[in-house]
């Protein structure tokens, strides 16, 4: 419905107001919004109320235009975004959370700062500001994105010593796909379910973090499939290490960012898992910029190959020479997707204003 409310801002600038009031009329069949002129005409069967700009919940608002049954009728919707105006649409809209990782979910998101007062409003203290900031981006990196890189690596094992796959095939690809997406997976359920039991946080719903989680290993797989494909075909092409690194950073995001959009729609939209949101101009951004760092990571990912030579500058950090067990190459590989991660993510909290990174 949010999102449906935001699409009318252009409609409804005219009627900017720092408060409305509502009236409605009770009819059989349904609740018909009217003006305040109409208000007086009909004093006896009217329910004043006023909407102003700290009205910050989206239940409130439904709940002053619905007809009481979850539904309303287009008239009563027309007339309720004209008193409503755009200062209250736009403060609604920023009470939500941008993404299933930021700091808030949307249930208990909340607005600090009065739209009109937003220029000059108190600021949150920087290191308050950096300490939440990288407090989820080392979360995320833990619970995430070593077990995507962790994952990756270890199906390339199963895939190639196992199954018999060539790396350059659509098999080995595919089985790297699902180890990177399963390792995302279970690494963010299993964070969260610890997590809850450590803590006893009894706001963290376990069943919701299992979708989400479903929704970003699914991304992953993805990024996680195209990964090798896009090495192998800029390697072929002459370019050199960094050029090779940059290039799978760009196709790997992309991938990742066209997964979060993709599984949103099907997740959230056609299967309503309420652990998903669904896409909306807010998340867009979000999931761009998450997808930005996610690129970083599997960037950070071809530093793993030694076959580069010394053309490799990340081969003494995280370069898994030949002859490594499997679990000891894994962790190698989980460490350098986590750097890469942490190296992007970084630059967004250190630069990005308040409110605009995905953490927020």
């Amino acid at each position: 419905m949010l999102s449906k409310l935001m699409m009318l801002r252009n409609h409804t600038s005219h009627v900017m107001r720092r408060s409305c009031v509502i009236g409605c009329v009770d009819f059989p069949s349904r609740r018909v919004f009217s003006s305040g002129s109409e208000n007086d005409e009909n004093e006896d069967h009217n329910i004043r109320r006023t909407m102003t700009r700290k009205s910050q919940n989206a239940s409130d608002l439904f709940d002053m235009i619905s007809a009481g049954e979850g539904q309303i009728s287009r008239q009563a919707f027309a007339t309720s975004m004209r008193q409503i105006g755009l200062e209250n649409l736009v403060t609604l809209q920023r009470s939500l959370a941008r993404g299933e990782l930021s700091r808030t979910s949307s249930s208990v998101a909340a607005v600090n700062v009065p739209f009109s007062d937003e220029v000059n409003a108190k600021r949150t203290p920087i290191g308050t500001l950096l300490a939440n900031r990288f407090g989820i981006t080392f979360e995320v990196a833990v619970s995430k994105i070593f077990p995507a890189g962790f994952g990756w690596q270890y199906a390339s094992c199963i895939a190639e010593a196992q199954l018999g796959f060539s790396a350059d095939s659509a098999q080995f690809a595919l089985c790297t796909g699902v180890g990177d997406g399963l390792g995302v997976m279970i690494g963010h359920i299993t964070y969260y379910a610890l997590k809850k039991a450590v803590t006893g946080d009894e706001g963290i719903d376990v069943g919701a973090q299992a979708q989400t989680g479903l929704l970003l290993g699914s991304a992953a797989f993805c990024s996680g499939t195209v990964w090798q494909p896009t090495v192998d075909m800029l390697t072929a092409s002459g370019m050199s290490f960094t050029q090779v690194a940059t290039g799978t950073t760009m196709i790997c995001g992309l991938a990742f960012y066209a997964g979060l959009r993709l599984f949103r729609l099907v997740y959230g939209k056609g299967l309503g898992m309420t652990g998903v949101e669904e896409n909306s101009y807010s998340n867009l951004k979000a999931d761009a910029l998450l997808s930005l760092s996610i690129g970083g990571a599997t960037g950070a990912f071809v530093g793993t190959d030694v076959s580069f030579g010394d053309g490799n500058w990340l081969r003494p950090l995280v370069g898994i020479e030949d002859g490594v067990a499997d679990l000891p190459g894994a962790a190698t590989a989980g460490a350098s997707t986590a750097m890469g991660f942490l190296a992007f993510q970084t630059c967004q909290n250190v630069v990005e204003k308040e409110g605009k990174n995905w953490v927020d």
